[in-house]
């Protein structure tokens, strides 16, 4: 059983941030990062995501991250995405519900980050692409899962 959680604790973790609020759109952060081709700074978008803590499971890791990362308290993870491999790291994405406004955050249509001139964060483009195609799955599924590792 431990070593179960611990192969689970090296799998990231991401969630696709939803609010009646902002109908259509999902939550993004945007971050500065230096381009490799030309060395200049450029800006970044991607999903609230990371890493389980000790004891933590995937989705309490999800909630977690998107605290941290953008001030939403209280995210209830509804839906499971699936799992990305995204450079050297697996991710398995999930899709949760905000409710109301957090400072400084950011809300895009999928289409408008994937069609348009956004910088996409590695790995990001298949996942948007999965969730504006309506691609998900029940909880169960992850659930079903996490108990056949």
């Amino acid at each position: 059983m431990a070593e179960r959680k611990e192969n689970l604790q090296r799998l990231g973790v991401g969630v696709i941030v939803e609010n009646n609020l902002f109908p259509g759109r999902i939550l993004v952060k945007k971050e500065s990062q230096k381009d490799p081709s030309s060395g200049k700074e450029v800006n970044t978008y991607s999903i609230p995501a990371g890493f389980a803590r000790g004891g933590e499971s995937l989705i309490e890791a999800g909630i977690r991250e998107v605290f941290e990362e953008t001030g939403y308290s209280g995210v209830r993870i509804c839906r499971f995405l699936g799992i990305y491999q995204v450079d050297s790291a697996v991710v398995a994405v999930f899709v949760g519900i905000a409710e109301g406004e957090a400072q400084g955050t950011c809300w895009k249509s999928p289409h408008e980050i994937v069609n348009g001139d956004c910088v996409l964060a590695p790995g990001m483009r298949e996942m948007l692409i999965d969730y504006a195609n309506h691609i998900s799955y029940p909880l169960e599924i992850y659930h079903d899962l996490r108990n056949q590792t």
